[in-house]
């Protein structure tokens, strides 16, 4: 009996690279046999989530590139600023509320009832001023009564907001490449930098890496701009989805491809298909032979139209 016309068929194409669909197989980029002949293998899902797939950078045998802290650090001494926020700078939760529209540019503006008292009016605009850099407040007299006007600094005279952040965050002359861990799910590298690059509003080509990360995995690597402080990038992070940008430094260098000891991976196989005796032996060989680092079709692509395996052979 024929298969229903709804699956789809396993055909040979022009070029003999068989395929189901558009999708290679192991075999048609010789994938062919196992590192141990003695060893029947086994099958499964690879790359099924993105947390099946999770890639960290190795700058060194022993340090593991982690995303641990996403605390902007001091010029001066390269420290964090991790102190809790004075309580004088805790603003009330309904203005914390319409702060984070402006900030988000969902509201243009917003006015708040003011004390006649010039302290209490000089520490509400300090915390506004310490709990989003990008917003600018002014008091206005309007009808006899004081009000407290709050609005994005980029729609204040052009003046862009990250300018206002103080310069005790600013990369030093001496050390002016900022460097940063970079964390992201589900988007490659030039994605990622694409994104930050634009909400900073530099080219992504500012940016340097050691290399290309997976796109279907969790991910971390180092990464270094040049001139951008580690506040810039660290006020990004609520905005940013699937992406996350910490463990920052100021160095007097910036990061070259390559410039990297590995990577270390950490593969989840599901949907495995074999007996536990056949899994615990095909463990054991790898912990003793190791095993080629191919991860599948991973090195050579999955389309069988673009047949870039096909290319590199002929380089």
């Amino acid at each position: 009996m024929s298969p229903p016309s709804s699956k789809r068929q396993r055909v040979e194409s022009e070029d003999n690279v068989s395929r189901e669909g558009d999708q290679l197989s192991e075999n048609d980029v010789g994938i062919l046999s196992y590192v141990s002949i003695e060893q029947r293998g086994f099958s499964g899902s690879l790359k099924g989530r993105w947390e099946d797939f999770v890639v960290h950078e190795l700058e060194s045998p022993n340090h593991i590139c982690k995303l641990t802290s996403i605390v902007p650090i001091d010029r001066e001494n390269g420290i964090s600023n991790a102190h809790e926020t004075p309580e004088d700078m805790i603003l009330p939760i309904e203005i914390d509320e319409v702060l984070k529209e402006i900030e988000r540019e969902t509201m243009f503006e917003a006015s708040f009832p003011a004390s006649n008292d010039k302290s209490e009016r000089e520490r509400f605009h300090k915390a506004i001023r310490h709990n989003y850099p990008s917003l600018i407040s002014r008091t206005v007299d309007v009808d006899n009564n004081r009000f407290v006007i709050v609005t994005k600094a980029s729609s204040a005279k052009g003046q862009k907001g990250w300018e206002r952040v103080s310069k005790v965050y600013d990369p030093p002359k001496e050390t002016p490449y900022c460097h940063f861990t970079l964390y992201k799910e589900g988007k490659d590298t030039m994605n990622a930098l694409h994104i930050i690059g634009r909400m900073l509003k530099i080219n992504s080509n500012t940016f340097s890496y050691a290399g290309t990360k997976d796109k279907r995995a969790i991910t971390t690597q180092r990464v270094s701009v040049k001139n951008i402080s580690s506040k810039r990038l660290a006020s990004l992070n609520p905005r940013l989805n699937g992406i996350k940008v910490g463990n920052f430094k100021y160095l007097p260098y910036s990061i070259a491809l390559g410039d990297l000891y590995g990577n270390r991976f950490s593969v989840a196989i599901r949907d495995v298909v074999a007996d536990d005796s056949i899994i615990h032996r095909a463990i054991a060989e790898w912990q003793k032979q190791g095993f080629i680092n191919y991860f599948g079709l991973q090195r050579f692509g999955h389309s069988a139209q673009a047949q870039t395996f096909a290319i590199g052979k002929q380089v």
